[in-house]
């Protein structure tokens, strides 16, 4: 898994969510800001409401300059058109299987 440029987790805790915020995000957009030259830059990362995440006040950098903020609940079909059609094509055969 280290080869790969990606950031792999299989656990649904939340100390998975804090861990990537802290040692992959944080340095990442910190690495991003620095690169584009721009000083004290704040940066917001927005996450759905899943149960798995912990509470936002644990997702925030040490000088509060990056945080994350939760959408509501339920709005992830209405913000994101591809899961729409996803969702709708999910409940269609559950229903076609069930009856």
């Amino acid at each position: 898994m280290s080869t790969f440029s990606v950031h792999y987790y299989n656990s649904k805790n939340t100390d998975t969510t804090h861990d990537w915020f802290h040692n992959h995000a944080v340095p990442a957009i910190r690495r991003h800001q620095e690169n584009k030259n721009q000083n004290g830059v704040k940066a917001i990362i927005l996450l759905d409401n899943a149960p798995a995440h912990p509470d936002a006040k644990k997702l925030c950098s040490a000088d509060g300059k990056i945080k994350c903020v939760f959408l509501p609940p339920n709005t992830t079909s209405l913000i994101q058109p591809m899961d729409q059609g996803v969702i709708y094509t999910a409940k269609r055969l559950y229903r076609k299987k069930f009856l």
